[in-house]
């Protein structure tokens, strides 16, 4: 990890722990460069940050086969407005972020006790799919897909779809059924709204709608069926059950931009509500490559955690790995913009933020051949109780038992 910080006026960097090692950083420089090109502004950063030694060694060392991401903590808002995702390193020299075998996202929030948590299949999204202006039926076909695409690998998905997009609603309630998918329209209000999460209990969060920031006031516009809703940043980090939540994806405009002396909604998200890992665009998204974000980054990430819980034993510990997952959203983004990521800044807007103490998900203990899952044993058992309230008083005890054993499942007798 990488600590970008500030003293006075001045920036420096230093290795994460390797105290009063800082070495001078020129984010105006950087800066300057990158209004030049992507290329360029990614070979200043790695200029920039090679004049410290040991920093240089990190990064040699996470593009030299060990597979690891570099990370970047940037406090201050001028370093968070850094694109460090452009960075451009390594022999041959690539854009660290268009490569299979590395990465770069930035660390948010402060060393906090986080309890590993036990992972109980299904996963479930919720998708607010509801932007003004931006029809809602592509991006929900396009997560439909990635959906789709993982269930093979055994993983069990559950999805609740909420919209005020009067097409995509019709869509959905016209579908044939799956037992996977519900949907709502969007609440009147931000607390219903909050409710409606809070009720389903998503691993992941996903936003697609609009961004906006506003004399520092950050905000998701959603398309309701009576009027906007806005949701703040503050609004969202406070909903019960957030920090339950695994990931959130603002698939919106601004979601990862710091701007007018505030940090972006995604660090936000991660800093202030403790979700593990937020992403964020540090600009205006076009909605095409919204789409096609939504479709290769799921289609991976789905599918490559669909096989680790599959492959994985009891108790085993595992995490999110969005690393693969990042690199297909960015690689098919770019290829949509002409291939040309040295002077194409579509694909860097994307910016994932992950929290300073690491998710761990431990891996369920397996089920016994015919056991019943407990909350259908106790909706069974609820059942029952109702039945034997309701029964006429002179129905016989053989009677009872034989519906008991009905709806409990037992054999009778």
């Amino acid at each position: 990890m990488i600590d970008v910080g500030r003293f006075g006026d001045a920036f420096y960097c230093q290795l994460s722990g390797k105290q009063d090692s800082g070495v001078p950083l020129d984010l105006d420089a950087i800066s300057a460069a990158s209004k030049l090109s992507v290329r360029a502004g990614g070979t200043k950063i790695y200029e920039e940050l090679c004049k410290n030694r040991e920093v240089k060694k990190a990064i040699d060392r996470a593009l030299d086969g060990e597979a690891q991401p570099i990370y970047i903590n940037a406090s201050s808002i001028p370093a968070q407005g850094i694109r460090w995702e452009s960075l451009w390193a390594g022999d041959p020299a690539r854009f660290v972020s268009l490569s299979q075998t590395s990465s770069v996202a930035r660390i948010a929030g402060t060393d906090t006790a986080r309890n590993p948590a036990r992972f109980k299949p299904p996963i479930r999204i919720l998708a607010v799919i509801s932007a003004q202006g931006r029809p809602a039926e592509p991006e929900w076909d396009e997560l439909r897909q990635a959906i789709e695409y993982a269930q093979p690998t055994g993983l069990p998905i559950q999805v609740h779809v909420v919209t005020g997009d009067a097409a995509l609603y019709a869509a959905l309630r016209d579908a044939p059924a799956v037992n996977w998918l519900t949907y709502a329209a969007v609440p009147d209000t931000v607390d219903a709204l909050s409710l409606e999460i809070e009720k389903f209990k998503p691993h992941i969060l996903h936003f697609f709608c609009h961004g906006q920031v506003d004399a520092g006031n950050a905000y998701l516009e959603i398309q309701g069926n009576v009027e906007e809703l806005q949701l703040s940043i503050r609004e969202l980090t406070q909903v019960t059950g957030l920090e339950d939540v695994w990931l959130v994806v603002l698939n919106s405009c601004l979601g990862g931009a710091s701007l007018e002396g505030y940090p972006s909604m995604a660090y936000r998200i991660v800093s202030d509500g403790k979700v593990p890992f937020a992403i964020g665009a540090t600009e205006n998204v076009d909605v095409r490559d919204a789409n096609r974000f939504t479709r290769a980054f799921y289609k991976r990430l789905l599918f490559s955690f669909g096989k680790s819980v599959g492959a994985a034993a009891a108790n085993d510990v595992l995490t999110l790995e969005w690393r693969q997952a990042l690199y297909a959203a960015r690689d098919a983004i770019n290829k949509a913009n002409q291939d040309t990521p040295e002077t194409c800044t579509e694909w860097i807007l994307p910016v994932l933020f992950e929290h300073r103490t690491r998710l761990q998900l431990i891996m369920p203990q397996p089920q016994a051949a015919g056991a019943i899952p407990p909350e259908l044993a106790a909706l069974r058992l609820k059942m029952a109780r109702e039945l034997l309230a309701a029964l006429p008083p002179d129905t016989s005890e053989a009677t009872k038992n034989r519906l008991i054993a009905a709806i409990l499942g037992e054999p009778n007798g």
